[in-house]
């Protein structure tokens, strides 16, 4: 790259010429440290003509040899301004001033989208980062799967409740990454809420973990991960029914004939879903 320094005081004197003049001055538009020295060095040459201008005129007024004259001093005054004005026209004026960029307008910003476009049903809850590492799967559903019956399926799901969220001792504020794992399923996070409890040492000790990770999963279209969960449930003394029951709604949900297995359950006075079954079978069946 070209060093321009040297050519600062040609510059400022109007000695560059042609190629070398149009070089510099488009060096001033990218180079704002050549800029300052020009600038700096401009001041420098007035200052100095400033002193030689002062004692031109101290020496002047010393020599003259009828100070009283006022003609005299009149005229050694007007010469020197004369020169004073002259030197500093040529400094400021009599050279090409340093280019300026046209300034280019500001365009107007677009407009925030607003809130109420945005989708506010799933919330953002904090993630452990072991958690974020491990992404749930996506599986593939069969395309000709209903609809109507995925949300049939939905509408009957036997959900986990609150208790999850209840601290053991009363006193803790600090929320388990069962209890996140609880507000994001609230909250409708389905996904977020399975891959916060994806590990099996994060299900707790009792069935509790399961019963809700088995949830999230149904919820977010992951029957078959939510199948395996809720058949390892079905001897679980607290939630054995309601696996048995999920568990017909999981198949459902996925496509598969389920009218033997609720027909069974509607049959099964004793079955704590047994009004539920006799509700879904009307739907079922239309």
């Amino acid at each position: 790259m070209k060093d321009f320094t040297l050519q600062v005081e040609p510059y400022i004197l109007g000695e560059l010429k042609g190629g070398d003049l149009a070089d510099f001055e488009q060096a001033l538009l990218s180079d704002p440290e050549l800029v300052r020295q020009v600038a700096q060095h401009r001041e420098m040459q007035q200052r100095l003509m400033g002193m030689q201008v002062r004692k031109k005129v101290d020496f002047a007024l010393a020599t003259a040899p009828n100070p009283s004259n006022s003609y005299h001093w009149l005229w050694v005054v007007a010469v020197l301004l004369l020169t004073v004005a002259a030197a500093f026209w040529y400094l400021r004026s009599g050279k090409p001033e340093v280019p300026v960029q046209p300034e280019i307008p500001q365009q107007t910003p677009l407009p925030a989208t607003p809130q109420s476009v945005l989708d506010t049903t799933q919330q953002t809850l904090p993630v452990p980062p072991a958690m974020a590492q491990k992404p749930i799967k996506k599986q593939n559903n069969p395309s000709n799967v209903d609809a109507r019956l995925i949300a049939l399926a939905e509408e009957f799901q036997a959900q986990p409740t609150d208790i999850l969220i209840r601290n053991t001792d009363g006193q803790s504020t600090v929320l388990t990454n069962l209890q996140r794992a609880y507000q994001a399923y609230t909250a409708k996070n389905y996904r977020l809420s399975a891959t916060l409890l994806q590990d099996d040492t994060e299900l707790g000790a009792d069935d509790s973990g399961r019963f809700l990770r088995a949830n999230a999963r149904f919820r977010a279209g992951l029957y078959a991960s939510a199948r395996q969960d809720f058949t390892k449930l079905s001897n679980s003394f607290q939630f054995r029914h309601e696996a048995r029951w999920n568990i017909l709604l999981c198949d459902m949900a996925a496509g598969k004939d389920v009218k033997a297995a609720l027909e069974a359950m509607v049959q099964d006075v004793d079955f704590p879903f047994n009004d539920a079954a006799r509700r879904l079978r009307v739907g079922y069946l239309k």
